[in-house]
C-alpha cells in the first residue's frame, strides 16, 4: 500500500511540475549507508545495526523565483533492511528485517555558476522514517518500529549544458535518525540509523 501511495504522490508531483515554471524533476540511483549502532538492552542484544541498501530516488525541486533558494522533496522506492546484532554469546546474528520509506524535505541555497554549467547547493530540512512490514526473527513476538522525524542536511552539485533542460547531479545527505522498537508492545530499545545517502542521476528543468 505504501509503495503504491508513494508512486501516486510522485506522479501527481511530476504532473504539477510539468505545468509550472521553476520546477526541476530529478531521478537517480541512491545508496543508504547507516552509520550507527545501538544496544537493545531489553532484548539482550548489543550493537544492533541496519544494513545498507540501494533504491531509486526521485525528487522534485522548486526554485523560488530568481532567488538562489529552492525547496526539494525527495521520495524513494521502498528500502528493505536487515537488522543484525550481537547476542548473549557474542555471536553476530540477524534479528529482524523491515521496509521503510524516507521522504525528505530540504530547503537549499544554490550557488552561482562555479564553472560554465556547474553549480553547487547546500541545504537543511527534515526526513521521515516510515517503517512497515517489520519482522522479528528470534521468536514469535510482534515487532513494531515507530515512525520518526529527524533533521537532515544535504550537499550536492549539478551540471547542465547551456540552454538545455537536461542535466546531471550528485548529492550526499545525512539524517540524525533513530526509531523506538517494541516487541508485543514493550519497548526494547532505540534503533540508531543515522544514514548517509549517496545519489547520482539526471535532472530536467520545466
Amino acid at each position: 500500500m505504501l509503495k503504491q501511495l508513494s508512486i501516486a504522490v510522485l506522479a501527481a508531483t511530476v504532473a504539477t511540475a510539468a505545468s509550472a515554471n521553476g520546477f526541476t524533476f530529478k531521478v537517480g540511483a541512491g545508496y543508504l549507508d547507516p552509520t550507527a549502532d545501538k544496544d537493545l538492552p531489553n532484548a539482550n542484544l548489543t550493537k544492533a545495526e541496519v544494513s545498507g541498501e540501494a533504491a531509486i530516488l526521485p525528487s522534485i525541486d522548486y526554485r523560488f523565483g530568481s532567488s538562489p533558494f529552492s525547496a526539494e522533496l525527495l521520495l524513494a522506492t521502498p528500502f528493505e533492511h536487515d537488522v543484525t546484532a550481537t547476542n548473549a554469546t557474542d555471536e553476530k546474528v540477524q534479528v529482524a528485517n523491515f521496509k521503510q520509506l524516507p521522504p525528505t524535505l530540504t530547503f537549499k541555497y544554490n550557488t552561482p555558476e562555479l564553472l560554465p554549467g556547474l553549480t553547487a547547493n547546500v541545504g537543511v530540512g527534515a526526513t521521515v522514517l516510515i517503517p512497515y512490514e517489520e519482522n522479528f526473527l528470534m521468536g514469535s513476538q510482534k515487532l513494531k518500529a515507530d515512525t520518526a522525524v529527524a533533521p537532515a542536511a544535504q550537499i550536492g552539485v549539478n551540471y547542465s549544458l547551456p540552454s538545455q533542460p537536461w542535466g546531471v547531479f550528485a548529492d550526499v545527505r545525512y539524517a540524525d535518525l533513530s526509531t523506538d522498537l517494541k516487541l508485543d508492545g514493550e519497548k526494547i530499545g532505540k534503533l540508531e540509523v543515522n544514514p548517509v545517502v549517496y545519489s547520482i542521476g539526471v535532472s530536467h528543468k520545466f
